[in-house]
């Protein structure tokens, strides 16, 4: 997850829906803050509704 901001997105228009129930980080990686605040801001947006950390 270079880029989490993209790489959320891209997820959110290949299910071509406007927002997702709820999105886990599932793995560890070194950008693994940097996704997590990528998901508050998606969720501040309405495009999340709940995010977790799961591992």
């Amino acid at each position: 997850m270079e880029d989490p901001e993209e790489s959320i997105q891209a997820c959110l228009d290949r299910l071509d829906i406007g927002y997702v129930d709820m999105m886990l980080l599932h793995h560890p990686d070194r950008n693994d803050v940097k996704a997590y605040k990528a998901m508050e801001q998606f969720v501040k947006e309405g495009k999340i509704r709940s995010i977790g950390f799961s591992n």
